[in-house]
């Protein structure tokens, strides 16, 4: 799937999508992507992302 998105942001469009679903799987990013600017810089996004991901497991009782 991310395989499939990075191909469909190539241009730079909606590039955010791309580190979004890193950040999600807890992947580092592969080289020649596209990045993006955060606001609150990557660091803070990443783990952002990472905690929804994570509280929504342990909710729904599941594990990766």
């Amino acid at each position: 799937m991310i395989t499939r998105l990075r191909e469909l942001t190539q241009s730079g469009d909606y590039a955010y999508y791309v580190e979004i679903a890193h950040f999600m799987a807890g992947l580092p990013f592969p080289e020649h992507t596209a990045r993006v600017r955060w606001i609150d810089g990557e660091r803070q996004t990443r783990e952002r992302w990472r905690h929804l991901v994570e509280n929504r497991r342990s909710r729904l009782g599941t594990t990766r």
